[in-house]
């Protein structure tokens, strides 16, 4: 059952209770109505304040072994039509998509992201995403996401989605804003082919016209490189830490 019904439900048995406790006690059932009802808010605040942290660890831990969650971009008091991307955090270069609707920016052995815009204006996500062994991680339709339970871990927030698989290893990172999408993304054919597109620093010494923030690496069975890896943008585990993101 949700925190959330288990809540209601203690809070109800909590008010019958307090309503029989001064019901059935005589010396209880003399004293003035305004000095119950001021009992009964001492009470309960002493007991909110007991429960409150058991009740916090509860729900974050039933927030994180959630597989299953809704994106809701954030938004500004501008209206933003076109669909702008940027690969990582904080990236210096930021991508007007110019192609046509309903068509992925990026695609491949069978994974695609697809970043669109609604009647709203809100960014809108469709995205099929496979680990290394070819198994479905990831997959986003219209923003509503579902996270296999073979992921190894993964934190979210309203507008932030962060998956890492079975090696601990960052492979899907989205964050919603209201002018753009900010994405990293590793994904496998299950036959040794993959595809990371990371952020990566631009080296001093390269010409502006070459200066991305980003680098896509393409990976075969005998070429797999670790590095650059998707940096986590979310505190860890989960359960501790959900919907904290780091210090950039």
């Amino acid at each position: 059952m949700p925190i959330k019904w288990r809540c209601i439900l203690w809070l109800s048995a909590w008010i019958l209770g307090l309503h029989l406790v001064f019901s059935l006690t005589p010396f209880l059932m003399k004293l003035p109505l305004f000095v119950k009802v001021a009992l009964a808010v001492g009470i309960t605040g002493f007991a909110s304040a007991s429960f409150y942290y058991p009740v916090v660890e509860m729900w974050r831990e039933e927030k994180a072994n959630a597989l299953t969650g809704q994106l809701r971009p954030k938004r500004d008091k501008q209206r933003h039509d076109d669909v702008v991307f940027q690969i990582g955090p904080n990236a210096k270069a930021w991508f007007t998509w110019t192609g046509a609707q309903n068509t992925p920016q990026f695609a491949g052995l069978g994974n695609h992201i697809q970043l669109g815009r609604n009647e709203a204006a809100d960014l809108v996500v469709n995205t099929v995403i496979k680990d290394r062994e070819g198994n479905l991680i990831v997959e986003i339709i219209d923003n509503e996401w579902r996270v296999s339970s073979a992921a190894w871990e993964k934190n979210y927030t309203d507008d932030a989605l962060e998956v890492k698989d079975g090696r601990g290893r960052v492979v899907f990172q989205l964050r919603l804003l209201p002018d753009r999408a900010e994405f990293q993304v590793e994904w496998w054919d299950g036959h040794g082919n993959g595809v990371r597109i990371v952020q990566q620093k631009d080296r001093p010494d390269s010409p502006e016209s070459d200066k991305k923030g980003f680098v896509i690496v393409i990976m075969t069975p005998l070429f797999h490189p670790d590095d650059p890896a998707i940096q986590p943008i979310f505190k860890y585990p989960s359960r501790k830490y959900f919907g904290q993101l780091r210090q950039p």
